[in-house]
């Protein structure tokens, strides 16, 4: 069904998340990290091929690829190290599908098992040579196949791997073409298949401990900002910027205990200045805790700056609008500081019939380890566009909206027509135009069904409402006021 009424069915219990690669490749770019705790050898899967083309869904960005060669006697064997990793996500909240083999190929097709075979997630591991022995068994989707050759071969009855196997190789390229050979070679292993390793940064820290305990606050202040400062050159010379600065305090206050904390920026930075403000901010709304005998501050959410360069002369309005949206990300840095994440928030729509129901509200600094980067909109969309398909009158929707509707009483001019006058804030208003109307409804599986006749109305005196009739009843209610 449409989303917009499956979140009139059950609203707030169904979560949108759009397709959106960028942020799916920059989400598996933090799990690196993690990945890093079983291999130094961790890669990314990256397209290839002409944009619009379909590619390989081997490629798409949502698995990585970790080479555990000589790793395994570190958890036990190898089946204690798909454990240990299985138990480092789904302790994180993850749903994960590992599986352990010789060749990538094997390795994507047995973790996508579960999804073809309805299994359960359990880590799978391919014992040494049975690689085909295991694909044989697996649905022809295993082979990474384009949908129209997945469609043919099961028309021909052709419905696991091993099938597909049985027939010439020469008799799959003159129907199917050269690339699927290459995609089943690529899923058994038999295609020389190289991995471009991430290479994992060298941690960025800074520290200090104290023969005796500090608990004057300007010493631990000054203290933090030279290793802010530290981490800033370190970043500046490694070409490096961050999203985040991870604060651990520890005092005799509390011993065994640490106090620790996140500075979180909006958008990537490595300027000293910048962030030994956002700290200072944070830290008026942070008690020191007494007796501290160490500090540390280490760099989270690394990432390579893509340098930028600036024109001299050619002026273009997009130069305007970045240094713009430069200054709100700082703007929204400091607030959130120096208020909390919880207090800086930003509307956020979503799909839904009922229009109070249409947006909600969402910290602009993320609580995770990423800054959420969803856009709400694109370039050519707006409010109207997204939400609504009725085009009538001078707008379309008021940009604000009562927090409930509110109940008035109407003067019409006729039974069951648009009003002629209506009484709000002990002012009574009389209708001068008036466009509509424009009936929204949910179905009758709705758990909350509404049936309203919207009229949009403009008085005497210039002032534009929102206004509409309940059809079951015939009571009229004030929804928004037009600015």
């Amino acid at each position: 069904m449409p989303v917009a009424e499956g979140l009139a069915i059950l609203d707030d219990a169904i979560e949108v998340v759009r397709d959106d690669g960028r942020e799916d490749r920059a989400a598996l770019c933090v799990e690196v990290r993690r990945a890093w705790n079983f291999s130094p050898l961790v890669a990314i899967p990256i397209q290839t091929g002409p944009p619009g083309q379909r590619q390989d869904p081997r490629d798409d960005p949502e698995s990585l690829f970790v080479n555990v060669t000589g790793c395994g006697h570190l958890f036990g064997g190898e089946h204690g190290l798909v454990s240990a990793m299985h138990t480092a996500w789904t302790e994180r909240g993850y749903q994960v599908r590992i599986a352990l083999a010789a060749s990538p190929g094997v390795a994507w097709a047995v973790s996508h098992a579960a999804e073809w075979l309805s299994r359960p997630m359990a880590p799978l591991v391919v014992s040494p040579g049975r690689d085909i022995d295991w694909m044989k068994r697996l649905p022809v989707e295993a082979l990474a196949l384009p949908p129209t050759v997945v469609a043919s071969l099961q028309e021909l009855g052709l419905f696991d791997v091993g099938s597909v196997l049985e027939l010439p190789s020469a008799e799959l390229k003159r129907r199917f073409g050269e690339d699927t050979l290459s995609r089943i070679g690529r899923a058994l292993g038999r295609r020389n298949e190289s991995l471009e390793y991430l290479p994992p940064p060298d941690p960025i820290v800074a520290s200090r401990r104290f023969e005796y305990p500090i608990s004057r606050v300007e010493w631990l202040t000054e203290i933090q900002g030279e290793l802010v400062e530290e981490v800033a050159e370190r970043l500046r010379l490694d070409r490096r910027v961050t999203m985040q600065l991870a604060w651990l305090v520890k005092s005799e206050e509390a011993p065994g205990k640490s106090v620790e904390w996140k500075t979180r920026l909006v958008e990537p930075s490595c300027r000293a200045s910048h962030l030994r403000d956002l700290v200072l901010l944070q830290m008026e709304r942070r008690r020191w805790p007494r007796d501290v005998v160490a500090i540390e501050v280490s760099v989270e959410g690394m990432t390579v700056p893509v340098p930028v360069q600036r024109k001299l002369f050619d002026f273009h309005e997009e130069d305007i609008d970045k240094d713009i949206d430069r200054g709100m990300a700082r703007l929204k840095e400091r607030l959130s500081s120096r208020l909390g994440p919880a207090a800086v928030v930003r509307p956020v729509l979503k799909e839904a019939t009922i229009p109070e129901t249409a947006a909600r509200l969402e910290a602009v600094v993320s609580a995770g380890e990423a800054v959420a980067r969803s856009k709400t909109l694109t370039e050519n969309e707006s409010w109207n566009d997204r939400c609504w398909a009725t085009r009538w009158g001078p707008a379309n929707r008021p940009l604000w909206l009562e927090s409930a509707p509110h109940r008035i009483e109407v003067v019409l001019m006729e039974p069951g027509g648009p009003p002629l006058r209506f009484l709000w804030k002990t002012r009574s208003h009389r209708v001068a135009h008036c466009w509509g109307p424009e009936r929204i409804e949910t179905g009758w599986w709705t758990a909350r069904g509404i049936e309203r006749d919207y009229y949009q109305v403009e008085t005497i005196e210039g002032e534009r409402f929102w206004l509409f009739r309940r059809r079951s009843h015939g009571d009229w209610f004030l929804h928004g006021v037009f600015e």
